[in-house]
């Protein structure tokens, strides 16, 4: 109290409060045998880092289509703890990468095959009816997937080149698609008895980068308003789709085994559920 400070000052001091400020109290030596003094100042706080920003996470969700892909993926990627489970309905398979780490939840990536295109385009006239000439050039277009296309290509040359077609059925082995085609040469117009294949195969990859697949596909010829048409249809196409991917899946497990033999690779769906933790 040496600096004649008075206790109402004293009291403003101590309970005034600056913003960001810290008060310091300092008794220190007076010069030439003055005495003591008390020094009051207020000293700069540091200024408090802010908390962080939390982010949110980036978990990873890619989507593959074809399963050599994947394959390198989870070489890389994929541990013991990676599990595998394929729906076989869906032809989509779901990848958890690590059942043993799952705080901001499990990261997951999918395997969806594509449809090649060869398979995609053939499957555009099952379960279709076209005018026989039409579906003539279709099959002229694609024969190199056709077994036997050549004679097939011949035989639809003769029928685009014809100036009348007519159902001819009642005759031929099996007398369901036989065609009466009339050809004129030099003048002379002939008829000539033509037997449509009831069934076509087709030699085409399901996905990509698979093995082609034998595909078979059943013809119809019948006439409609005088007019020949071709009714296409396949009875086994699911049955493929089904066979190419479990074939897809088997050899990812197959190539797995080499690098993770404890890795879960079969079928079924890959499900979460929030459940309850206590923790100490």
């Amino acid at each position: 109290m040496s600096d004649g400070l008075s206790v109402k000052q004293l009291t403003d001091v101590i309970t005034s409060a600056l913003p960001n400020r810290t008060t310091v109290f300092e008794v220190i030596e007076a010069v030439e045998g003055q005495g003591k003094r008390l020094e009051v100042c207020h000293i700069a706080d540091k200024p408090q880092p802010l908390p962080p920003v939390p982010s949110p996470a980036r978990l990873r969700a890619h989507e593959f289509n074809d399963i050599e892909g994947l394959s390198h993926y989870l070489q890389v990627y994929g541990s013991e703890r990676t599990v595998v489970l394929a729906d076989v309905q869906q032809l989509t398979a779901c990848i958890s990468l690590n059942e043993e780490n799952g705080e901001g939840g499990f990261e997951t990536v999918t395997f969806k095959p594509v449809f090649h295109p060869a398979f995609a385009t053939w499957m555009k006239i099952v379960g279709q009816t076209l005018p026989v000439l039409d579906f003539a050039s279709f099959v002229m277009a694609n024969r190199r997937f056709v077994e036997d296309g050549r004679s097939l290509a011949i035989l639809f040359s003769q029928m685009r080149m014809s100036k009348k077609i007519e159902i001819a059925q009642g005759r031929g082995k099996k007398a369901l698609n036989g065609i009466m085609v009339s050809v004129e040469i030099g003048g002379t117009r002939s008829e000539e008895f033509q037997e449509l294949p009831e069934t076509l195969f087709i030699n085409v990859p399901v996905f990509l980068q698979s093995e082609p697949w034998r595909v078979e596909l059943d013809l119809l010829v019948f006439e409609r308003d005088n007019e020949i048409y071709v009714t296409i249809s396949a009875n086994d196409v699911e049955t493929v789709r089904a066979n190419q991917f479990i074939a897809d899946i088997t050899r990812l497990r197959e190539k797995m085994g080499e690098f993770y033999p404890d890795m879960a690779v079969t079928f079924g769906k890959i499900q979460f559920k929030d459940g309850e933790f206590l923790r100490g």
